[in-house]
């Protein structure tokens, strides 16, 4: 299990020669990170300026935006490129070893003519600053000092004059003691020594820890974002600035493959309101275990409205694929990348095919779907299956205690745990107190046996009556006949008054209007639809 998609390095990059052997490209328009598989590095620490910064792109100098898009303004043309100051950056060609300047657009806009300093492997150049940039006359290595115990180094004697934005002298060259102050030069790391430092601060900091709060035993904290059959956790947010914060915010917590992809993921949602310098605690349930551990990757998303939503999402919306993942009672949700640790994520290969795959709902079956999900009565089922696979005992079990908990507005009992052999499962327990399901005759439940059409008909007229005593509603007021079903006589006897009851109220159709299929397995997209049709009658 990886730990990270791409690593973030601390690279020691060394400047033995900057001469490598190829000729300037031509200048095409920028490229996108979601268009480029690549290892990311960071050297130094430095902040976005003017919106970019420079990253190593396989050893290959580029520039990160704060979308975290991988920009090429090199081209292949320089091997080192710097930070932009009043629209310009410095750049050392990468065939003669000489300063220049380029634009946004990756533009040499002050041809590579002029020196630069190295100490000890740190590369100085200088940047514009009120409209003008020291410029070194030729290149100056460090001055080494051999004469005591250990070896010195210093900077020299350099010849320096200042240009404007054009590239032309704005004062004659002038001998100075390198590294002086009032120069303002940068280093390729991000050092430079006549500013103060400024720290690349988030304006948020998640992280995620097991809940500590008094009602921890109970995995159902929070409110219907959650899942409430798993493990009790909380973000803890910090607001890092002078100003109030509110919004809603996402965590998109995922299990990574080797190759760095997603095979399982999870969100919630919290509604952020933070003072200034604030931190809270905002408490979670979920059906991963050991969240907490380090051996899962979080996303944060910021809360927007349904265009961006489908900008900046990880997944691929016209193929239906993790509509289940994001989108919540709330409506739409939109992604914007927020925090440092998913600074470098990329959406082109972060989630496996198979988890994709796994997501997707059936073009026939959407619109219901979707509508099912708003009323979160899709939960998190046991051995994750996909929509158009078959459906299992215990999965249909999950499903049907879900509606009927969320129907009557209260828990339902739970028969005692060594009621089946091989189960304790709580929706399982909950059903069979309820008399929606039994067992097979000999102290066994078979939860991973799929199902089929007419004993899920069965399970849900349980349901039924069970929901409609305890309300007094009469839910299926039609009465039932299986009559109309050409293959009526394969209906087992003790499924004749649940299928022909749904028939008639127009919860389960046949799969035509003249066959039932009885014996037909049902997909878990096709229960849900079932149950949502139910739901809408309570």
């Amino acid at each position: 299990m990886k730990k990270s998609w791409i690593a973030l390095l601390l690279a020691a990059l060394t400047t033995a020669s900057l001469a490598l052997p190829a000729s300037a490209a031509s200048l095409p328009q920028p490229q996108a990170a979601a268009e480029m598989r690549a290892q990311v590095e960071e050297y130094g620490s430095r902040p976005f300026r003017e919106g970019l910064k420079p990253v190593l792109v396989d050893s290959v100098w580029m520039y990160m935006d704060q979308q975290s898009n991988i920009v090429d303004l090199n081209q292949g043309r320089f091997s080192y490129v710097y930070d932009f100051f009043d629209g310009l950056a410095a750049v050392i060609d990468k065939n003669t070893g000489k300063v220049g300047y380029i634009d946004k657009t990756g533009a040499i806009r002050i041809p590579c003519q002029f020196g630069y300093h190295d100490l000890m492997g740190t590369v100085y150049v200088g940047y514009f600053k009120n409209g003008k940039a020291t410029v070194l006359k030729e290149y100056y290595p460090a001055k080494e000092d051999l004469s005591g115990s250990f070896p010195t180094y210093s900077s020299g004697t350099w010849q320096v004059a200042h240009i404007d934005k054009t590239g032309a002298l704005t004062d004659s060259w002038k001998s100075v003691e390198g590294m002086s102050q009032g120069l303002y030069l940068i280093g390729d790391n991000g050092y430079m020594p006549d500013e103060p430092y400024e720290e690349d601060v988030e304006p948020l900091v998640f992280s995620v820890t097991g809940y500590a709060g008094e009602d921890a035993m109970y995995p159902g904290i929070g409110d219907e974002n959650v899942f409430y059959n798993g493990a009790a956790y909380q973000v803890n947010v910090t607001n890092n600035t002078e100003s109030p914060i509110q919004g809603r915010y996402g965590l998109i917590s995922c299990i990574s493959n080797d190759q760095g992809e997603a095979t399982a993921a999870q969100i919630h949602y919290f509604d952020i309101d933070l003072a200034p310098w604030e931190t809270k605690e905002y408490p979670f349930a979920s059906y991963f275990s050991a969240l907490a551990s380090g051996g899962f990757q979080f996303v944060w998303i910021a809360v927007e409205d349904k265009d961006s939503f489908e900008q900046s999402v990880p997944y691929d919306l016209e193929q239906d694929a993790q509509r289940r993942l994001l989108k919540n009672p709330g409506g739409w949700l939109a992604a914007a990348m927020q925090s440092y640790t998913c600074r470098f994520w990329q959406r082109d290969g972060l989630f496996a095919q198979a988890l994709i795959d796994n997501e997707k709902v059936s073009s026939w079956a959407k619109e219901e779907f979707d509508a099912a999900n708003i009323l979160g009565l899709i939960p998190a089922l046991t051995d994750q299956p996909a929509f158009t696979q078959a459906i299992t005992r215990e999965q249909f079990a999950q499903l049907i205690v879900n509606l009927t908990e969320k129907a009557l507005g209260k828990e339902l009992a739970q028969a005692p745990s060594d009621t089946f052999s091989d189960t304790s499962s709580p929706a399982i327990l909950k059903a069979y107190e309820a008399g929606i399901i039994t067992g097979m005759g000999d102290g066994t439940f078979e939860p991973k046996t799929t199902t089929n059409r007419e004993q899920i008909a069965t399970m849900i007229y349980r349901a039924v009556q069970y929901m409609e005593k305890e309300t007094d509603k009469a839910l299926t007021p039609a009465a039932g006949s299986v009559e109309a079903f050409q293959d009526k006589a394969q209906i087992s006897d003790w499924a004749v008054e649940g299928v022909g009851k749904l028939a008639a109220n127009a919860i389960m159709n046949g799969t035509s209007q003249s066959t039932a299929s009885p014996k037909q397995s049902c997909t878990v997209e096709q229960s849900i639809l079932l149950l949502y049709r139910l739901y809408q009658k309570v």
